[in-house]
């Protein structure tokens, strides 16, 4: 409960604080829908000269890309801000004192410190044009399909902001180096093309040491084909595993942090 509250209060703010900033909320939900427009029009492109990628034809595609948008902004409404100014203020200024007292988990509070509240309005256009997007892709969707996309959607987010921490960890240490914030942006781009058009190491990389791929391929492959209870387990374990990783780096760096006032 005391964690409900302190997401609900700096929620309540961030709404306060973005609508007071005019053209804040519109600019940046027209931004975002016109990524998706430019996006789309590239896989037009694409699809006028192959009539598929590694097998998925275009809606597939489509949805692929989609879902990583809808994992992004998910993560954006509660955690992405928090841990971009992590990257670039926090610690270089001595920020971090103020989340390290307080009596609550300091990679937690940081994580949800800036909410994009503005986020929620691009997503009530994204998620229900996935849903088109999937229906229109010519696949029988079976319930349990639909079930266990549903399933692995949610861990997927969850692996998602592991992923994120970890790469602005080393923000501990490299307190100038403020493109940390940027690495997770660049690697979401990976999640956006079926796994089969990369290479076995890319793959390999992708899925394991650093499971981008996963976030998206997987829940997408369950949903268009036949369930893999292999990909279930798989992806209930990274997460898990990741989550440990990115907690263990977290506090490693913590005991690294050279307070505003030492």
């Amino acid at each position: 409960m005391r964690y409900w509250k302190i997401i609900k209060i700096i929620i309540r703010n961030s709404y306060t604080r973005d609508k007071k900033i005019p053209g804040v909320v519109t600019a940046n939900v027209f931004s975002s829908l016109f990524e998706v427009i430019i996006t789309l029009t590239m896989f037009s492109a694409i699809f006028n000269n192959v009539e598929s990628l590694s097998g998925w034809n275009y809606y597939q595609v489509v949805f692929l890309y989609l879902m990583m948008k809808n994992i992004v902004l998910l993560n954006g409404v509660v955690v992405r801000g928090g841990l971009n100014d992590m990257a670039k203020e926090y610690v270089r200024m001595g920020d971090y004192d103020f989340y390290l007292v307080k009596p609550v988990n300091s990679m937690l509070f940081v994580s949800v410190s800036k909410p994009r509240f503005y986020n929620i309005v691009v997503l009530m256009f994204t998620i229900p044009f996935s849903i088109w997007i999937a229906m229109k892709t010519g696949i029988d969707l079976g319930a349990l399909n639909i079930l266990a996309f549903i399933f692995m959607a949610f861990f997927s987010a969850i692996l998602y902001y592991f992923l994120s921490v970890i790469t602005i960890v080393p923000t501990f240490w490299l307190v100038r180096l403020f493109s940390l914030s940027d690495l997770m942006n660049r690697a979401t781009q990976i999640m956006r093309y079926p796994a089969g058009i990369y290479s076995m190491l890319v793959k390999v990389i992708f899925f394991t040491a650093f499971p981008v791929l996963a976030i998206t391929y997987l829940p997408s492959w369950t949903l268009f084909y036949s369930i893999k209870a292999e990909y279930l387990v798989y992806m209930v374990v990274i997460t898990f595993v990741f989550g440990w990783i990115a907690t263990k780096l977290w506090n490693i760096g913590e005991r690294n942090y050279g307070s505003a006032s030492s």
